[in-house]
Formats: C-alpha cells, structure tokens, sequence
C-alpha cells in the first residue's frame, strides 16, 4: 500500500489580513506580525488564523490591510531592535556575573584576612 501524503498548505497573499506572513526559515509555517509567534502548518487556514486574531490581538481586529503591510515592511527594523536588545541584555548580565565575582572574591579576602589576624 501506498503512504497517505501529508497535506501541506501553502501561504497565500490573503493571510496578511489576519497579520500573518510566511516563516522567514520555513515558508511553510505562518508567523504573526504582532506577536512573532510561529503558528504550525495546520494552523494556515484562513479560519484558523483568523481565530489566532480574535483570541490573541482583540484590538487588532479592526485594523485594515494596510495597517498589516506597513507592521510587514517594518519586520526587519524590529528583528534587528530585538536582537540588539538580547544582546544588550547579554551583555548586562555578564556585567552583572563579573561584578557578583568580585564582590564575592572580595569577602572571601576580608575573610582570609580575619582568620590571618586572629591567629596572629
């Protein structure tokens, strides 16, 4: 016997209106222009999505296309403002691991000094 295809739904241009594009790694899998989230492909059904709409964004739902288009045109403004801001909090948490070390070092100095002079 033959093995039933997995049906796989496509993207259509339609989608944008309940602010959805294709994923940018796997076209495939649709992705929400207000959340980022990446819904999976079962989820590509106009009714699906609109749902995702209703459930999620309520405030959204009056919005018209061309509000959808210009959140798309800005997409990759804001990928790189996101990843300029996990790498700034990056950056702060090691500050804040190396600063955490030297107040530790410290008081373990001050303590090995207390021990030295009480012996002494």
């Amino acid at each position: 016997m033959a093995e039933a295809k997995k049906k796989c739904r496509q993207y259509s241009i339609d989608y944008l209106k309940f602010g959805f594009i294709p994923s940018l790694l796997d076209k495939r899998l649709p992705i929400c222009l207000l959340c980022n989230r990446v819904l999976n492909n079962y989820a590509m059904k106009p009714s699906k999505l609109e749902e995702n709409l209703r459930r999620f964004h309520p405030d959204k739902i009056d919005k018209d296309l061309t509000y959808f288009k210009t959140l798309k045109e800005n997409l990759p403004k804001r990928i790189t403002c996101a990843v300029c801001s996990l790498q700034h909090q990056k950056e702060t948490m090691m500050i804040c691991r190396c600063l955490t070390i030297s107040h530790e070092s410290q008081l373990i100095a001050k303590q090995e000094n207390l021990i030295l002079s009480g012996k002494s």
